[in-house]
């Protein structure tokens, strides 16, 4: 699915737009890979004082900055993608003992040739009543080889929680560092900045 078409491609970019062709085909992502670094220095500079524009010394805003460690809590914590992913791990940590079991078993209630004016056994001579148990048993080895399966794929949705976390703690920090950086670059040149 592309979010924007053009007839007109050049380098594997929409012309258009400059926006990378496998930017576009990920629907399903909220924010994008490459916009996410952008909204981090843009949710930075919100809360950052002092970030975007240098303030009067002679106002005190009574405001702390927001510090590295803070920065990094509020994006782990306000991320509802880390959070989705966290909960399926959390969902894929039940499986393995389900995967493991036996199949449910089945009970089976048959009549047969019962005379439905009367509803009397005794009426006719091929009135049957049934009951049946009915359980299936796999192979030997392949419920415990399916609780294996289950467990490793727990074990990699996990690992892919932790990942991304490191990976948005990364960004965190590089945008955090940046706007420091600049922070710091006015508050020495001011000329320089505006």
């Amino acid at each position: 699915m592309y979010y924007f078409r053009s007839t007109v491609r050049h380098s594997g970019t929409i012309a258009d737009a400059g926006i990378p062709d496998t930017c576009l085909r990920d629907h399903r992502q909220a924010v994008h890979p490459v916009w996410q670094p952008l909204l981090i220095i843009t949710f930075l500079l919100l809360f950052v004082p002092g970030s975007a524009l240098p303030a009067p010394p002679a106002e005190d805003t009574g405001t702390d900055p927001l510090a590295l460690k803070d920065a990094v809590a509020l994006a782990i914590g306000g991320n509802p993608g880390l959070a989705g992913m966290q909960a399926r791990a959390e969902a894929m940590a039940a499986i393995p003992s389900q995967a493991g079991s036996l199949p449910d078993p089945m009970l089976s209630l048959n009549a047969l040739n019962l005379p439905t004016d009367t509803f009397d056994l005794d009426q006719e001579p091929m009135t049957q009543l049934q009951i049946g148990v009915e359980q299936s048993l796999p192979f030997p080895g392949k419920l415990a080889l399916r609780e294996r399966a289950a467990e490793i794929d727990a074990d990699a949705a996990v690992s892919n929680v932790d990942e991304t976390r490191l990976h948005l703690t990364d960004q965190v920090k590089q945008a955090w560092w940046h706007i420091y950086y600049l922070d710091r670059a006015l508050e020495i040149d001011p000329v320089q900045g505006g």
